[in-house]
């Protein structure tokens, strides 16, 4: 029986994948998991970049889709109002170089947006949050 899958654009023989939970919190219990089988393992997100207003953030996620990034939004009520919120999530079979296609796409998204290097209050006066 072929159990092949595709997660997150990558061939994996078999969809056993740990998610993000206190099995992933420790090095020895990701070892073991993956002497186990496991296929790949979801990590706690790694990056996440927190924007203020739900506009803004909604437009962001959508690009870094059109770049080939799964991002998800995440707004009120989900979080608290005025914390919207994007996250990506990293896993044990992704490579170097699906890092470097995400970070780029962040810097190309965020120059499109002008919001490189800006903190949260010049975000707010930027966007007249």
């Amino acid at each position: 029986m072929d159990l092949t899958t595709k997660y997150l654009g990558l061939e994996l023989p078999h969809p056993l994948m740990p998610g993000a939970s206190p099995l992933a919190h420790d090095l020895d219990t990701i070892r073991h998991l993956e002497d186990a089988g496991a296929a790949a393992i979801i990590m706690h997100s790694l990056f996440e970049e927190q924007l203020v207003g739900e506009q803004i953030e909604s437009f962001h996620a959508t690009d870094l889709y059109a770049e080939g990034i799964y991002a998800v939004g995440f707004f009120f009520p989900v979080v608290p109002q005025g914390q919207a919120r994007i996250r990506t999530q990293l896993s044990a079979a992704h490579e170097k170089h699906h890092l470097d296609k995400a970070i780029a796409a962040f810097r190309k998204v965020g120059e499109k947006y002008g919001i490189l290097g800006l903190d949260k209050k010049e975000l707010i006066e930027k966007f007249g949050m």
